[in-house]
């Protein structure tokens, strides 16, 4: 275990807050939400808690700092809260991809180990390796929301010979959503396959900073 119960009960779970939209799984906050950010393919945006705390720490830990094991931890997490009923009415789990240099660099994509944790711990099949990253793109840390849409653009296409047929529901994992941008160019790439629906699941999302303080949250990211 990474963490005691009252580090956990520190970051409140998007399940329990209750103005949450139903698309988009954020705070409403006067009138507004996530779904301006999200491809008008996605069905439905689910994440497990917001980026802040110890949530935060974690996700940073998976991503930069070789904590392979922290990854499967957060694949737990993320298999516990209402994204597990999304992976489970699945026919396909499939998480977002990382440019090959990088990955190799890096050891793991810790968006591929969170979902085989999580598929692991809900007894579905494995995640399936159908999209790839064609070129390396610059870090989406520090851009603007339109600066990372241009930048991973057409970066993502479908592996040959996936041997998947059309009209299946696919589920698309990723460590944090931030503005919607990576999840965007793989869902582009999807449309190839003639999905019935895409949805997308995550273990954080990043929130407004008013978003922030009507769930009574530390102001700091």
């Amino acid at each position: 275990m990474w963490l005691c119960e009252r580090c956990i009960l520190s970051v409140p779970a998007f399940e329990d807050v209750a103005n949450r939209c139903a698309r988009c799984g954020v705070p409403v906050v006067a009138g507004r939400c996530g779904c301006a950010g999200l491809h008008p393919r996605i069905s439905s945006a689910s994440s497990a808690l917001p980026y802040v705390g110890w949530v935060a720490e974690a996700v940073r830990g998976a991503k930069y700092e070789g904590e392979r094991d922290r990854a499967a931890f957060l694949g737990c997490v993320l298999a516990a809260s209402r994204c597990g009923d999304v992976l489970r009415r699945s026919d396909v789990v499939v998480p977002v991809p990382m440019y090959r240099d990088r990955q190799g660099d890096r050891g793991y994509n810790q968006a591929e180990l969170i979902a085989e944790s999580a598929c692991r711990s809900l007894g579905i099949p494995v995640p399936r390796r159908i999209l790839v990253q064609t070129s390396e793109r610059a870090s989406q840390v520090g851009l603007s929301a339109s600066a990372r849409r241009t930048n991973v653009k057409g970066s993502f296409a479908i592996s040959p010979d996936t041997g998947l047929r059309s009209g299946l529901r696919i589920v698309v994992v990723d460590d944090v959503r931030t503005t919607g941008a990576t999840l965007t160019a793989s869902v582009d790439a999807l449309r190839q396959l003639r999905p019935a629906r895409v949805d997308v699941v995550t273990v954080a999302a990043e929130l407004p900073v008013a978003a922030v303080v009507s769930m009574g949250l530390p102001g700091t990211q």
